[in-house]
């Protein structure tokens, strides 16, 4: 009997599901497979651990000036220093600093007018859940503050084109913002939240992006940076929080690309004579 032909013109003396013993000659296993060194996933891992000390370190921040812990005149300084130095970093990381500087004059008039505004319109903020119940600012802060977590765009977030998910993520962690601005003792107070939020949430993740993109190793230590700054400013509220948030950095950073490392050696992709035909430029 002939072997089997692939043509649908011709009659055949074989069932249209019968096949011959080449018919598995040509199955190719893990074909354009793409494997992963322990390094690259560490510091993919590293890229989520810092988005999540971010959010730690903003209720931190909020928490200890809320007890008076941390002074308004400090909280301020912060808040001018945090953009002279990922400004730094940007020109740092930038291979040609010149027209960077000269790129980011307009958006550095937006920001300070945004600012301006910010500092405007505080004493509204402030009174702004007046009438709301502690548990429910606490309860929908909480609320909004996973929501910018879980919708976070880990693998996107502040390159050129935003998607949908990086702005909702966005929204949510202004929103929360803006209410636990409104329990802050002072206009200053409320002033100084809401613009640290932008700084975190709005501009932290652009700077994260370009380093990422121009300068991988600036991005490692600005995440391992923000994971002990987390740890550092939790000790003194809740021994216990410090030691989950470390416990959930290292297994993020560490424990799940070890994971995907030891999957990676069971995965089976298998193609052959079965799958739809594509066309080849050359």
């Amino acid at each position: 009997m002939p072997n089997c032909r692939k043509v649908l013109y011709e009659k055949s003396l074989r069932e249209d599901n019968e096949i011959d013993e080449t018919f598995l000659q040509s199955v190719r296993t893990n074909e354009d497979v793409r494997t992963y060194s322990l390094a690259q996933l560490v510091r993919c891992g590293l890229s989520i651990a810092q988005h999540l000390a971010s959010v730690l370190i903003f209720i931190s921040l909020f928490l200890h000036s809320l007890s008076d812990s941390l002074s308004l005149d400090a909280l301020m300084l912060l808040v001018a220093i945090i953009p002279v130095v990922g400004f730094a970093l940007r020109i740092i990381s930038d291979p040609s600093p010149s027209s960077f500087i000269a790129s980011s004059l307009s958006p550095s008039l937006f920001t300070v007018f945004f600012f301006l505004i910010v500092y405007g319109i505080s004493p509204v903020l402030r009174t702004l859940t007046v009438s709301f119940s502690d548990d429910t600012v606490w309860a929908l802060t909480s609320i909004f503050l996973l929501l910018n977590v879980f919708f976070f765009d880990y693998a996107h977030a502040g390159s050129s084109s935003p998607r949908r998910r990086e702005t909702f993520s966005l929204n949510g962690a202004m929103f929360a913002s803006m209410l636990i601005a409104s329990r802050m003792p002072s206009d200053l107070h409320t002033f100084a939240i809401v613009t640290l939020a932008v700084e975190n949430f709005a501009l932290r993740p652009r700077l994260q992006y370009h380093l990422k993109t121009r300068h991988s190793h600036l991005e490692v230590c600005l995440s391992l940076l923000f994971c002990v700054a987390a740890v550092a400013l939790f000790f003194d509220i809740s021994l216990f929080v410090a030691a989950a948030s470390l416990g959930v950095f290292v297994f993020v950073a560490v424990g799940c690309p070890l994971c995907l490392l030891y999957l990676q050696r069971f995965k089976r992709r298998i193609r052959g004579p079965w799958d739809e035909a594509s066309i080849s430029n050359d």
